[in-house]
């Protein structure tokens, strides 16, 4: 039994430090405030159970006629056929697409930042708990340098620079998305940021879906045709954890199989299973 631990502990230091040889510096540093966050004594600002009131901040005025295109909430992603089926991503965050050189990805609420996850190219995401059962995510986002996990963020902070990607539609697009998420006692879930908009900011939004665009979506939550929201008696999809202390109880494939539905999930967080033509 000695034996099989002092084996377990070796493939654990050894695994570490391949990880940490072959990660950046500001990866290693990423790594380690998002574990000490997950340990240390939990700080929640506002301290608060109640729902946060998002606001659709904008470095300057957001123009609804440059938004290009959008993704709602509860739609499925990337189609995709795999031996076992077909695959798709369930879009559990809401986003849009902008034709303009505005990088700055700000806040829409206050709160703690929580994690702060950097990929290979640079783009990552950041997550800031509001209260004690929220938290934002943003996602495509070049995180500032100096943005370190227990920093508290006011609405309108600016977070990093949103991903520009190039598209096959456009010469370019700047990417802003964003998830919300709730704690029910360990157990995530994720919830449409639109209906916790305020009334200002549910209005500028509205103002962008009547603008024509390339796609055809008429609103922020898709609940009809290629989605998954259809399928489930909430609008809650399953997330990983993204607060301050341990991860969820829960794992998707565990989420998948209480719906009794049949579905599997594949790699890169994509579901087999459902039975929607999303490609007509």
């Amino acid at each position: 039994m000695k034996k099989i631990i002092l084996i377990i502990i070796i493939i654990i230091i050894v695994a570490g430090a391949i990880f940490f040889l072959t990660k950046t510096k500001e990866e290693k540093m990423n790594f380690i405030q998002n574990i000490i966050s997950s340990i240390s004594e939990k700080v929640y600002y506002p301290d608060t159970y109640d729902a946060p009131v998002l606001e659709l901040t904008w470095s300057g005025e957001l123009d609804p006629k440059s938004v290009i295109r959008i993704g709602p909430y509860g739609e499925w992603e990337d189609q995709v056929v795999y031996p076992g089926g077909v695959a798709y991503e369930p879009a559990n965050e809401m986003q849009f697409y902008v034709d303009t050189d505005v990088s700055d990805f700000l806040a829409v609420a206050p709160g703690v930042v929580t994690q702060k996850n950097i990929f290979d190219n640079g783009v990552g995401s950041v997550s800031v708990q509001y209260g004690r059962k929220y938290a934002i995510t943003y996602m495509h986002i070049l995180p500032r340098f100096d943005l370190r996990v227990g920093d508290k963020i006011e609405t309108g902070d600016l977070l990093g620079e949103m991903e520009e990607r190039t598209y096959s539609l456009n010469n370019k697009e700047t990417w802003w998305e964003i998830m919300l998420t709730m704690d029910n006692n360990g157990i995530y879930r994720t919830l449409p940021p639109y209906d916790y908009f305020s009334e200002n900011s549910k209005k500028l939004l509205d103002s962008i879906l009547v603008v024509p665009r390339q796609d055809d979506n008429i609103s922020w939550t898709k609940r009809t045709g290629c989605s998954w929201i259809k399928y489930i008696e909430d609008d809650s999809w399953w997330d990983s954890g993204r607060f301050q202390g341990p991860i969820g109880k829960e794992s998707e494939q565990e989420f998948l199989d209480n719906l009794g539905l049949g579905w599997q999930k594949s790699e890169m967080g994509r579901v087999i299973g459902p039975t929607d033509d999303c490609d007509n």
